[in-house]
C-alpha cells in the first residue's frame, strides 16, 4: 500500500519502506479480534 502512494527513488528507498512496514505490521499493528500487536500475541501464547 505505502509504495502506491509514495514512488521511491532508489531500490535502497524502497527496501527502507517495506522493512518498515514490515516492522509496523509484525510489532505495532493491533488486531481487532485479539487486541494485541502480533508478536506480542504469539510471545504470550
Amino acid at each position: 500500500e505505502c509504495i502506491y502512494r509514495h514512488k521511491p527513488d532508489t531500490f535502497e528507498e524502497a527496501n527502507h519502506a517495506i522493512a518498515e512496514f514490515i516492522h509496523f505490521y509484525n510489532y505495532e499493528r493491533i488486531q481487532i479480534k485479539t487486541g494485541e500487536a502480533p508478536l506480542v500475541r504469539h510471545l504470550s501464547s
